[in-house]
């Protein structure tokens, strides 16, 4: 597997859950059978996750991940692209949904992957099909 990576962290720094949420992508990159990975992952605070958000989807608020893809996607099985996350949402989002943090990082990575791969979704109802999958391989990590 052809893999180039590059996460810019929050400050400049790897936190704690750095090598955590990096090993969760490598294993998703096995799971989902990837050939080659240019991947771009930078972690934004709200105010700079509300820009973003405005600028490209016309939404003044913050969200938890932000997919861009790479002009070029010559086969299914490479993801090109860039995520942007942002930590404070996805803690938000993890006591909402009464999870750990590194698990709800764990799925907006994964949600922001698959839409790098192409995957979409109309709605946010559990029964979407790319929801179905990304539930589905959560599970299978943190169970399995």
């Amino acid at each position: 597997m052809e893999i180039d990576l590059e996460i810019t962290w929050p400050n400049g720094q790897e936190p704690s859950w750095g090598a955590f949420f990096e090993k969760f992508l490598r294993w998703t990159w096995q799971k989902l059978q990837i050939e080659k990975v240019e991947l771009g992952v930078v972690f934004y605070d709200e105010e700079n996750m509300a820009r973003t958000n405005r600028l490209f989807r016309g939404l003044n608020e913050p969200t938890d991940v932000l997919s861009f893809v790479s002009e070029e996607r010559p086969s299914p099985r490479q993801l090109c692209g860039d995520l942007i996350i942002c930590p404070p949402y996805v803690a938000q989002n993890a006591i909402n949904f009464s999870v750990a943090f590194e698990q709800e990082l764990c799925r907006v990575g994964l949600h922001g992957e698959l839409h790098l791969l192409g995957w979409d979704h109309s709605t946010n109802e559990a029964n979407e099909p790319m929801l179905l999958l990304q539930e589905e391989l959560l599970k299978d990590y943190f169970n399995g």
